[in-house]
């Protein structure tokens, strides 16, 4: 996926799930940068890979051309939000963002009330020890993945190695395809891995 010529500003850059989408847009060619209120292990890598993070909320980081992407933390009295709506700048909230990947690739997304993150993780590292170069998104740091979020391999066109595993929050929209998957817990961790694993080859193969 080449995103490139697209500019993006995200306010709540240091969270999980906003961290997770800044990776994969710069990864896929974006030109990204973002901001929050404090430092986090999220926000730190993200500097470490090259995208800019301002520690601070300020209507100065915005500019013509940018998308700003909002996190669901960000007040609707923020300035900068505030702002970008009188600079007439496209508005997004992650969700919207995250649909726009997910739409692109062959994808399995998981949602539900708890269970998302772990369940997600255990599709991702069944996908990568399967081989498939999976792009990964995910709401907490996964050791075994080295981080929250990866870029993958493939294209549109060649689906192969592109499939996109992404946790979901209950009642958001427009996603490819959802599956309701139970993994409490109370299952025994080899099932669960199991089960991820039959799932990431139904996908492929359907």
């Amino acid at each position: 996926m080449n995103w490139s010529g697209r500019r993006l500003h995200m306010l709540g850059i240091g969270g999980a799930g906003m961290s997770a989408l800044a990776t994969v847009a710069y990864a896929w060619g974006a030109d990204v940068s973002g901001c929050d209120r404090a430092a986090s292990p999220y926000s730190d890598r993200l500097v470490r890979f090259g995208v800019p993070v301002s520690l601070e909320h300020d209507p100065a980081h915005l500019e013509p051309g940018m998308e700003l992407v909002v996190s669901s933390a960000i007040s609707a009295a923020e300035p900068e939000l505030l702002a970008a709506r009188d600079l007439a700048l496209p508005r997004l909230h992650r969700a919207q963002l995250l649909a726009e990947m997910v739409a692109s690739r062959r994808s399995v997304c998981v949602a539900g009330a708890h269970g998302k993150t772990t369940t997600s993780a255990m599709i991702a590292y069944a996908a990568q020890r399967l081989g498939l170069d999976p792009t990964y998104l995910i709401g907490g740091e996964v050791p075994q993945l080295g981080g929250n979020a990866g870029p993958g391999g493939g294209t549109p066109t060649k689906p192969v190695g592109t499939v996109v595993i992404a946790i979901l929050i209950p009642a958001q929209p427009a996603f490819v395809r959802t599956f309701s998957f139970v993994g409490g817990r109370s299952m025994i961790k080899f099932q669960a891995a199991q089960a991820a694993m039959d799932m990431v080859r139904r996908t492929l193969h359907e």
